[in-house]
C-alpha cells in the first residue's frame, strides 16, 4: 500500500494573508520509476500517475487524485503492466466511457486498456497490429508516449514506429486505420554493433528517442540532446521521427522534420496532414546542422501570439581544460510566412563552461521571460590564489518580441573549493510558491534538503526599481526530496507552484496554498 504523511508547513508572505506548505509524500513498496500529471477522467482535476515496479517484479501503474491540500493515499485505479509492454499513454479511443483509456505499445500492435473496468478479461482490445521497432523491454522499465494527439469524432490518433516507417494510427468509422506518415522515410541501417542496455533516464523509464536525421534527442529535434544513451528502436535501426506539434495555433497537430538542410512543414487539415510540406525552409547560416555537438533546438510560444517559434542553444567548448567555452541562445520568432527568420530576431552571448536557459513567467506581467544559470571557471591568472567558481542567475524580462537586452535580475556567488558541496544542488526558478506574484527559487541540495527562495523587487524615488534573490532561504522543509530530480508546477489547479521530487522509493510533493490550509 501507498503511505501517506500529512503535514502542515506555514510560511509568511509579504502580504497578510499566510501560505500554507502540506507534505503529500507518497511512498511506494518497490521502485518508482517516474510519474506523470494528467487529469485522466477530465474531471477537471489533476491526478498523479505512479508507475513502479512492485517487490514481486510486476511493472504497475497506480492513479492517485488531487483533491486542494489532499493526495489520497489509496489509489483510485490501478493496472499491471503485461510482459510485452514497451510504452503507454493516455488516450480518448472510448467515446461512450468515461474518462481517456491507457494505450498500451507492444512490438506487435496497440491495444486499448479501460482504467475503469479492473483486469484485463473483456477490458483489452487490439487497435492496429503492425511490427513494430521496439526493443523488448527490459524487466523493470516501460515507457511513456506522447505521440498522441485529437483526430476525427472526438476519438485521438497516434503515431507509432514500425518496420515500414513511422505510421499513423486513425479510427475510420467503425474500424482502425494504419497509414504511413506524410514526409517519413523507410528505417535505415545505421551500423552493426549491438546498442547498451538502455539506462533510465532522470524521471525514470526509457527514452523515447527515436533517430531524427540530424542527431538522437529526446524528443525529435526539441529538448534537451540525448546523446550517449540508447533508444527505443531496435539494434542498428534508424527511423526518422517528427515532431507531431500545433506549430501554427489552429489547434490541429502538424508534421514537422529539421534535416541536415531544411525545415520541413506538413500542416494538417484536422484529419490528418496531407502528402506535400506545405513549404521548405532551408536552414539559415546563423544555425547549424542539427547533428553538430552542443546544439539545441526547442519550440516554444515565446511571445504568447499562438505560433511557436525556436529557442536555439548553441555551445562551443574552451580548448583548454580550465577556461570558459561560449554559449549563444539565438530567438527565433515565427511569422505568418516562416519559422526560421533571415537573421535571429534576438542573440544572447555568455562566457561559461555549462549555462540552461528556460522560458517562464518570473515578474508577474503578461510576458514570458527568460531565465539564465550561468556556471563559470575561474580564469587560470586567477587560480594562483585558490580554486573559485561562479554561479550566476538572470531573467531578462518578456517584451512581447523577444527580451530585453540586460538582465533584470543578474546575481552572481562565488565559491572556492571547500565549498563546491554548495554548488551541487538542483534549483528551479519558474513560479510564484510564496505567493506574492513573483515567481521563486526552489533548491534540493545533496542530502535532500528543500529549501525556498524568493524574488525581491524593491522600487525606490531615487535608486529606481532593484531585483534579487534572497540570500537566507524564505522557507526551509524537514522533508527531504532527491537532488536528482525536482518539478515545480500547479498540481492543485490553485494558480501557485508545488514541489515535486522523484526518488526510488517515493515521491516528495509539498503542496502549497494562498490562505486557508492547516
Amino acid at each position: 500500500m501507498i503511505a501517506l504523511l500529512a503535514l502542515g508547513l506555514v510560511g509568511m508572505d509579504n502580504s497578510t494573508r499566510e501560505v500554507t506548505f502540506t507534505d503529500a509524500s507518497l511512498a511506494v513498496p518497490g521502485e518508482l520509476l517516474f510519474w506523470e500529471a494528467q487529469d485522466w477522467d477530465r474531471d477537471g482535476q489533476i491526478d498523479l500517475l505512479l508507475v513502479s515496479v512492485a517487490p514481486s517484479g510486476r511493472r504497475e501503474l497506480h492513479v492517485h487524485p488531487v483533491q486542494g491540500q489532499t493526495i489520497e493515499a489509496k489509489p483510485s485505479h490501478s493496472m499491471e503492466f503485461l510482459g510485452d509492454v514497451t510504452a503507454f499513454g493516455l488516450a480518448e479511443l472510448r467515446p461512450t466511457e468515461p474518462g481517456r483509456e491507457v494505450l498500451l505499445l507492444s512490438p506487435t500492435g496497440a491495444w486499448s486498456y479501460s482504467l475503469n473496468k479492473p483486469g484485463y478479461r473483456g477490458n483489452i482490445t487490439q487497435l492496429v497490429k503492425f511490427e513494430g521497432v521496439f526493443d523488448l523491454p527490459l524487466a523493470e522499465r516501460i515507457g511513456w508516449w506522447e505521440y498522441i494527439g485529437p483526430g476525427p469524432n472526438g476519438i485521438d490518433q497516434f503515431l507509432v514506429p514500425s518496420l515500414a516507417g513511422m505510421l499513423r494510427a486513425q479510427k475510420a468509422r467503425s474500424a482502425w486505420d494504419l497509414s504511413a506518415t506524410p514526409g517519413a522515410n523507410p528505417p535505415k541501417r545505421i551500423g552493426t554493433g549491438s546498442l547498451p542496455s538502455t539506462p533510465r533516464s532522470a524521471t525514470g523509464g526509457l527514452r523515447v528517442a527515436l533517430e531524427v536525421e540530424g542527431g538522437k534527442l529526446r524528443h525529435p529535434f526539441i529538448g534537451e540532446a540525448s546523446q550517449g544513451f540508447s533508444t527505443m528502436a531496435r539494434d542498428s535501426i534508424s527511423l526518422e521521427a517528427p515532431a507531431w506539434v500545433d506549430f501554427d495555433g489552429d489547434g490541429d497537430r502538424d508534421l514537422l522534420y529539421l534535416t541536415k538542410s531544411e525545415l520541413v512543414i506538413y500542416q494538417s487539415d484536422g484529419n490528418g496532414a496531407p502528402q506535400e510540406p506545405i513549404r521548405r525552409e532551408p536552414l539559415p547560416d546563423y544555425l547549424p546542422a542539427p547533428d553538430t555537438k552542443g546544439v539545441n533546438l526547442r519550440l516554444l510560444d515565446i511571445n504568447r501570439d499562438g505560433r511557436l517559434d525556436f529557442l536555439v542553444q548553441i555551445h562551443k567548448s574552451s580548448k583548454s581544460t580550465f577556461s570558459n567555452g561560449s554559449t549563444r541562445l539565438l530567438i527565433l520568432l515565427q511569422s505568418k510566412t516562416r519559422m526560421l527568420p533571415a537573421k535571429p530576431n534576438q542573440t544572447l552571448s555568455f562566457a561559461a563552461t555549462n549555462l540552461s536557459a528556460e522560458i517562464a513567467n518570473i515578474n508577474g506581467d503578461e510576458h514570458l521571460d527568460l531565465v539564465v544559470q550561468q556556471f563559470e571557471l575561474p580564469e587560470l591568472t586567477a587560480m594562483v590564489t585558490g580554486l573559485e567558481f561562479t554561479l550566476t542567475h538572470m531573467f531578462y524580462a518578456g517584451t512581447g518580441r523577444g527580451f530585453e537586452p540586460q538582465p533584470t535580475l543578474r546575481q552572481a556567488s562565488k565559491y572556492d573549493e571547500e565549498e563546491v558541496q554548495d554548488l551541487i544542488v538542483n534549483r528551479a526558478f519558474r513560479m510564484d510558491l510564496s505567493g506574492d506574484g513573483l515567481a521563486d527559487m526552489v533548491e534540493i541540495d545533496l542530502q535532500g534538503r528543500i529549501a525556498i527562495r524568493r524574488l525581491i523587487k524593491k522600487s525606490g524615488f531615487f535608486s529606481g526599481t532593484t531585483w534579487s534573490l534572497e540570500k537566507v532561504p524564505w522557507k526551509r522543509f524537514d522533508t527531504v526530496g532527491s537532488i536528482q530530480d525536482l518539478d515545480v508546477r500547479d498540481l492543485n489547479g490553485d494558480g501557485q507552484g508545488d514541489v515535486v521530487s522523484l526518488n526510488d522509493t517515493g515521491l516528495t510533493i509539498l503542496l502549497s496554498s494562498k490562505g486557508g490550509g492547516q
